[in-house]
């Protein structure tokens, strides 16, 4: 590769469901798999945020052990164009992927001005392009060519529009992490075994509908199963909360996540394997895949067929709960064993 360009290694992410955890997904190695299983457990819906994520993604860059992370802090007195690529080019030069807000709509994504998280892995100073990658491509994560100068302009209006719904004002003093680029450099000294524990302390929260933090706001907050009666109420419209594709998508990378987990614990002797295990995790994986794709469904047809198939995907996740209880309670019991 040219000194006029750089990429730096990234892999077909296990899960992608928000940028954030497309981005740690996509830097992890197989070494980094242990801390990932350890984790990831449980999910929640934030009523203020409204939309469903796992619980622990919010500080996910900073806590994340296989990832080294520093800051830049963009002053507005001071930005241009130049002043960005340079330094972003910089980062990428030093082996640290770029992470940072961008106005959607000045990178031709959005209709309509939208500050999203993105990821920069790499340049091409003779295209004059920076290598992006987000969820592009109807909510996978792709990578995508970006000209330079555009990549700055969506920087500095992120700081302006932080929301479709929002005037233009800058935000940036109220908002000043619009202004911050995160540096995340792959540690390669890194690994961590899987900690058995701490991925049981989170399955219980999941069955109880508990957060896995210690402190957390539970008045606006919904966790683990509680999420699946949360999502029968808005389908059933006792709740105006907006509920998208995306949102059931997360549902299922929650069973992936579950589905690998178990197969990771069985080849590492947590658990027995002759048990039947990994076959129940991939019947539910596949069960919400099936979920997602009937509310796909329910989104193009008519009332009648509508109401039916909401129908179906509310029986659905009440028999996949059943199913799960006795399913996390066997494994339970297995740890208690142990």
């Amino acid at each position: 590769m040219s000194n006029n360009k750089k990429m730096l290694k990234l892999n077909k992410p296990m899960i992608y469901c928000h940028t954030v955890i497309g981005a740690m997904s996509s830097i992890a190695e197989e070494k980094d798999l242990g801390w990932i299983f350890s984790n990831f457990t449980q999910i929640m819906y934030n009523d203020d945020w409204r939309e469903f994520i796992f619980d622990d993604q919010n500080r996910l860059l900073e806590t994340c052990p296989f990832i080294q992370m520093n800051s830049v802090m963009f002053e507005k007195s001071e930005f241009n164009s130049q002043l960005f690529i340079d330094r972003i080019t910089y980062m990428i030069d030093n082996d640290c992927y770029a992470f940072l807000f961008l106005d959607r709509k000045i990178l031709s994504i959005n209709d309509s001005h939208f500050a999203h998280t993105t990821l920069i892995s790499g340049y091409d100073k003779d295209k004059k392009v920076f290598y992006l990658n987000d969820n592009y491509d109807q909510g996978r994560f792709i990578t995508i060519e970006m000209d330079m100068e555009t990549t700055a302009e969506a920087f500095r209006s992120a700081w302006t529009y932080t929301s479709a719904d929002e005037n233009y004002c800058d935000r940036s003093e109220v908002y000043p992490f619009l202004r911050n680029v995160s540096m995340l450099k792959y540690n390669t000294n890194v690994s961590i075994s899987m900690d058995i524990d701490n991925f049981y302390r989170q399955l219980k929260c999941f069955i109880n509908a508990e957060s896995i933090f210690l402190f957390c706001d539970r008045k606006k907050a919904h966790f683990g199963f509680n999420v699946y009666q949360l999502i029968i109420d808005i389908l059933h419209e006792r709740c105006d909360f907006p509920l998208e594709t995306k949102d059931f998508h997360v549902l299922y990378e929650h069973k992936l996540v579950m589905k690998k987990r178990i197969e990771y614990m069985i080849s590492s002797g947590f658990l027995p394997s002759d048990k039947g295990y990994l076959e129940i995790s991939d019947r539910i994986c596949d069960e919400f895949m099936a979920i997602r794709n009937l509310y796909l469904k329910s989104m193009i047809g008519e009332a009648k067929s509508k109401n039916n198939i909401i129908e179906k995907i509310c029986e659905r996740l009440r028999d996949s709960q059943k199913i799960e209880i006795k399913f996390y309670n066997n494994l339970i019991s297995e740890y208690n064993k142990s």
